[in-house]
């Protein structure tokens, strides 16, 4: 190698040595801190609390709402060492939930969670003949799960009947169109307290129910009301999810707030023929249900065949606080098998914590 390349190699090396020298020296102080980052989710609560112990009361109709049948006070609770009983249902905690079908899928759904039968006695109007009811209630992190089963019985003037038509309109005489109106429902109300009812503690449903209307005893008292029926709710795949409150008379109980649309509206009862039919209907009429996407005005110009029918109500799919419960019945032999399920804490005033 030449004298002038050794010496610029060792310029460089020499050049090197300086930098990397340099860059060893003592760590300056530290910089300010950076701003706040955006906060994370929130973190998951591993431990799945238990249904606190409630009270709440059953009422059960055979064909008109006339005449109920219930437990006035059944206690729930999740306590692993209660007893399932005729007025204690025992709430047990599943890793899978249950389907919600109507359809009684026995401890291969419902794992531990027993049903209890409960005692049901006359409560307004006739006595139906129905004894009692099945129930079974079970939960998650975020649900609750509850099935009712009731088998009719054929009782004075009650028989076992699907009914699934109520006040459905049908054409008795073709010459000359008269429409008349037939048929009832079936119906379960589960009734839970929001706030300290007086009388709750002793006569639990029967403190907001009279016998025909809900309503609470006091000012500022309020009740949680869960009703199925067997026309209104049963083709919406929801129960009514009502609220009680205080009247001086008449009934107080309302569809949840934010209800748009309800449930169903009926046919108007003082008419003297349909308001309502479904779009396109043939001339021997329709059954049930009748949505609220396929109903037009009724055509009284239509030639209708005798004993045409066209249903009284009209079936709408909830929203709002009241779509808060899903459910889902069969009908099968005589028996009713109810199937509900709920958001554990909804968010809504209106609705009982479970």
């Amino acid at each position: 190698m030449s004298v002038g390349k050794s010496f610029v190699a060792f310029m460089a090396i020499c050049y090197l040595a300086i930098l990397i020298i340099g860059c060893t020296g003592d760590q300056g102080p530290a910089g300010p801190g950076g701003f706040i980052g955006t906060e994370g989710p929130p973190g998951q609560n591993l431990v799945i609390s238990p249904v606190a112990d409630r009270t709440f009361g059953i009422l059960v109709a055979n064909s008109t709402a006339s005449d109920f049948v219930g437990a006035a006070k059944v206690i729930l609770t999740s306590d692993t060492n209660s007893i399932p009983g005729s007025d204690r249902v025992v709430a047990r905690r599943l890793d899978t939930a249950p389907v919600i079908d109507g359809i009684d899928g026995g401890d291969a759904e419902w794992g531990s969670a027993v049903a209890s039968t409960i005692t049901l006695d006359s409560i307004a109007g006739k006595y139906n003949g129905i004894t009692s009811a099945l129930v079974r209630t079970a939960y998650d992190r975020q649900y609750v799960y509850m099935q009712v089963k009731w088998t009719e019985v054929t009782f004075d003037s009650f028989a076992p009947s699907k009914d699934v038509n109520k006040l459905m309109w049908s054409c008795d005489s073709a010459s000359t169109p008269v429409w008349v109106r037939s048929g009832g429902e079936d119906m379960l109300c589960l009734g839970w307290q929001l706030t300290t009812i007086t009388g709750w503690s002793t006569d639990g449903i029967k403190a907001i129910f009279d016998g025909s209307v809900f309503r609470t005893p006091a000012s500022g008292e309020i009740a949680d009301l869960w009703v199925w029926q067997s026309t209104e709710t049963y083709y919406s795949g929801f129960l009514g999810d009502k609220v009680v409150r205080y009247a001086d008379a008449g009934d107080a109980s309302q569809f949840d707030a934010g209800t748009l649309p309800a449930f169903a509206i009926e046919n108007s009862a003082t008419s003297s023929k349909p308001t309502y039919m479904r779009s396109g209907s043939p001339a021997e009429g329709t059954s049930y249900p009748l949505y609220s996407y396929e109903f037009t005005k009724f055509d009284t110009k239509k030639t209708w065949k005798n004993h045409a029918t066209i249903p009284g109500y009209i079936s709408f799919i909830p929203s709002g606080s009241t779509a808060d419960v899903r459910s889902t019945a069969t009908y099968d032999n005589g028996t009713w098998t109810v199937e509900l399920r709920r958001l554990r804490q909804t968010g809504n005033g209106d609705d009982t914590v479970l």
